[in-house]
């Protein structure tokens, strides 16, 4: 992998990893209960498509579950909360299969001071229909709730 596609794939993973606590974090306090989304996050199908950017349908699927979105007089709240700390520098990536459509990575994050905080397998594969790869899965040893699938 040479320094234009190491980059290209840091962008990737990074933007992905940073979707979901964007939209949360794009919220207003309303009271101790609730925040409300932004216009730019006012339906689900504006977060399902900022979603998809990056992740299958699947993984969207998911993530918008695991938001635990309230609808109240016609807007969308979240629960008040802080989302948690999530992996936000990487510090390598490592191509572990290069396939014409599909491609696994193994990516090390570090975090506030720990260089590999964080170990995630990737597999990505290039979507057909817009050309552009997406996660369709994604495996650290760490649960994380962002993932997890819902009930």
């Amino acid at each position: 992998m040479n320094y234009n596609q190491y980059n290209r794939w840091k962008v990737f993973f990074e933007n992905a990893e940073k979707q979901f606590v964007h939209v949360v974090i794009s919220t207003k306090l309303i009271n101790d209960k609730h925040m409300l989304l932004p216009p730019k996050f006012n339906q689900r199908c504006k977060i399902y498509h900022y979603f998809r950017r990056y992740w299958s349908k699947n993984y969207t699927v998911k993530m918008l579950c695991n938001l635990h979105i309230k609808k109240i007089n016609n807007k969308l709240y979240l629960s008040a909360g802080d989302p948690g700390i999530f992996p936000d520098q990487i510090n390598s990536i490592k191509l572990l299969k290069n396939q014409s459509n599909k491609k696994v990575f193994k990516v090390k994050y570090g975090w506030k001071g720990f260089p590999d905080w964080l170990t995630v397998v990737y597999q990505v594969k290039k979507n057909l229909k817009t050309g552009r790869y997406e996660i369709v899965k994604r495996y650290s040893g760490a649960r994380d709730y962002r993932y997890a699938t819902c009930k």
